[in-house]
């Protein structure tokens, strides 16, 4: 059996589990975590239930679907009001995984896939905060203004230049290595430096912890790094370079 016929065979139980009404099961989110599941497995060529792997799993959750999270946000429909959140759209999405693991560990008994399973159950409480973290720093950063609020950009810049700002300045990926209240530590993942310490706002610092992974644009300010821009956040153990 390929992935594709296991998971078009596990959307026909999910369907009959439902309309038995032995259990509720949201059809839509499993729709959609299996249709994320084909595309992986099309962007990656894990074609065969041998591919499915703890490894590939925490790939597939942990830096493939973050990244396609946004597209997702934009394909789903909502009803009037606020948008669901990518939080708990991670959590719709992990909910469904699981199931569909749970439901081809007993159906095919691979070793493989049974060790699967602990890898999405972690991923239930680091993958959603990583959401919850990345929606944090982005109203942070759109309250206080961007990059020009900053009076160290302000003033490079209305010298005529940008080498001052450039040298004040570092923008990549860093994964946290150490928290201390609203101070963090920090690990640059293609130079392997260690920047500390990053000011981060109180409400975001709350929920970060070492392993996350951030892709930031961080200044230079007296004797501190703050921070001027912010995108994805990855949950620990993901393979982002």
């Amino acid at each position: 059996m390929t992935l594709r016929e296991a998971a078009e065979a596990f959307i026909e139980h999910a369907k009959q589990e439902a309309a038995s009404c032995n259990r509720f099961i949201d059809i839509g989110a499993h729709l959609r975590a299996i249709e994320s599941l084909k595309s992986y497995s099309s962007a990656t060529g894990a074609k065969s239930l041998d591919h499915l792997t703890p490894e590939c799993v925490r790939d597939l959750v942990a830096r493939w679907w973050v990244e396609e999270s946004s597209r997702l946000q934009q394909m789903e429909s909502q009803p009037p009001g606020r948008p669901q959140s990518e939080a708990n759209a991670a959590r719709n999405f992990l909910y469904a995984l699981s199931d569909f693991f749970k439901w081809l560990d007993e159906r095919e008994g691979v070793q493989a896939i049974t060790e699967c399973l602990p890898v999405i159950e972690e991923l239930k409480e680091s993958l959603p905060l990583a959401f919850e973290i990345k929606e944090s720093l982005a109203e942070h950063i759109a309250a206080r203004g961007g990059l020009f609020s900053f009076p160290e950009f302000l003033t490079s810049f209305e010298e005529g230049g940008h080498s001052e700002h450039d040298t004040l300045s570092l923008e990549g990926y860093f994964r946290i290595a150490r928290v201390e209240g609203r101070l963090i530590e920090a690990e640059e993942l293609i130079s392997e430096e260690r920047v500390w310490p990053i000011v981060f706002p109180e409400a975001s610092a709350s929920l970060i912890k070492p392993g996350y992974i951030m892709e930031l644009e961080i200044v230079r300010a007296e004797n501190v790094w703050k921070i001027a821009g912010s995108g994805l956040v990855y949950p620990p153990g993901a393979a982002v370079v």
